[in-house]
Order: C-alpha cells, then sequence, then structure tokens
C-alpha cells in the first residue's frame, strides 16, 4: 500500500520502484536491496519487497484499502484451494 501514499513516508523509502528500460512483465515492481548479512535478510526492506512483488497484478491494482484487504484475502485462499486440489 505504500505505492498508494498509505503509509508512513519512512516505509515508502525503503520501497524503491525498479528501474525499467524496456516493457517487462508486471507492474510495480520494486528492486530488491542486496544484503550481507543474514540479520539483514529478514528486514521488512528486503522481506516486504519479496512479498509485494510476488503479488498478483489485481492484488497490487486495488483502488483503496479495503479493495486491496478483499483482495489479498480472496488471492490468499485461491492459491490455498488450488494446492489442496491438486494433491
Amino acid at each position: 500500500m505504500c505505492v498508494l501514499g498509505v503509509s508512513p513516508h519512512n516505509i515508502q523509502e525503503l520501497f524503491i520502484e525498479r528501474e525499467v528500460t524496456h516493457k517487462l512483465r508486471g507492474n510495480m515492481i520494486f528492486r530488491q536491496k542486496k544484503v550481507r548479512t543474514t540479520l539483514k535478510s529478514f528486514s521488512m526492506s528486503v522481506n516486504g519487497v519479496k512479498m509485494w512483488n510476488k503479488l498478483d497484478d489485481e492484488v497490487k491494482n486495488a483502488k483503496n484499502l479495503g479493495a486491496f484487504k478483499n483482495e489479498i484475502i480472496n488471492s490468499t485462499i485461491n492459491k490455498y484451494k488450488n494446492s489442496n486440489e491438486s494433491l
């Protein structure tokens, strides 16, 4: 939701949009920071970007916070159902 300007400014600074010179798949993909330590790999600036980049475009493009929450819940439930059906 930092894309929509809902989160505090210091949190928004952790998410840096990836620079693209040509059309790539997906939108609103953030650049992952390089880490040297295991401790840093657990931080929000690293894991938050990884989680955001894994979200479906439908979830990322939600119009407001309520729609975002509904999309993320529905996405998670659908992934769970699909994984159980394949068993």
